[in-house]
């Protein structure tokens, strides 16, 4: 989260990372590494910052549901990114992407897709994508391994082609999967890049795939 606000920053613990860089070489070598040990040795919350960039690192589940419902006002998106995300180069001003006014207007619009009875009607279809992958994994050799990333992405594609799809959209799965890492890498590479150029440069090779 970027620090957009600083009440009692003096009191959290403050991990200052290399000069310049910041934590910006860490968190793109292994993201997941960087948070892991920096939770056992900073703690549930704590200052730090990526390039020039002041972040707040929140690991513990209450304080994050603190900082996305009782200070949702006050703890605003980014302003480095359109609509405040990286995910909004894909997913557009989205309910994911977007916060405040904007962000209210679309939840009370997709309000009755989240009544309980609609998502308990999906339950059996989530349910029936997770068997049908096990049934596959079952008729796989005893030494045979598999590539969870893949098929954690098979599953959520086949999740959403049962739940909202009436076309198979699994059929494509290999073009679909592609576009999918594509866009994935693309907007990982920029999240964790605090001096990445605009990404509507196009001369940039990585840009250009990108967009095309």
């Amino acid at each position: 989260m970027e620090a957009t606000v600083r009440d009692n920053e003096r009191s959290l613990p403050v991990y200052r990372g290399k000069p310049i860089f910041g934590i910006a070489r860490e968190f793109r070598r292994d993201a997941l590494k960087f948070l892991e040990h920096s939770w056992h040795t900073h703690g549930d919350h704590f200052v730090t910052k990526l390039g020039p960039l002041p972040l707040h690192v929140i690991s513990n589940p209450k304080l994050a549901q603190e900082a996305l419902t009782v200070r949702k006002n006050v703890l605003r998106r980014s302003q480095r990114f359109e609509g405040g995300t990286p995910l909004t180069y894909i997913l557009g001003l989205s309910l994911i992407t977007t916060d405040g006014e904007s962000w209210l207007v679309k939840r009370r619009m997709m309000q009755p897709v989240f009544h309980r009875s609609n998502i308990a009607a999906m339950a059996d279809k989530m349910q029936a994508a997770g068997d049908a992958m096990l049934g596959r994994w079952s008729q796989l050799p005893a030494d045979k391994t598999v590539d969870l990333t893949n098929e954690m992405k098979l599953l959520t594609l086949d999740i959403i082609n049962r739940t909202m799809f009436s076309t198979n959209v699994l059929l494509d799965v290999d073009q679909v999967g592609g576009v999918v890492d594509s866009a994935l890498e693309f907007i990982a590479a920029r999240a964790g890049n605090p001096f990445a150029l605009p990404a509507r440069w196009r001369i940039i090779p990585s840009h250009k795939k990108f967009w095309d």
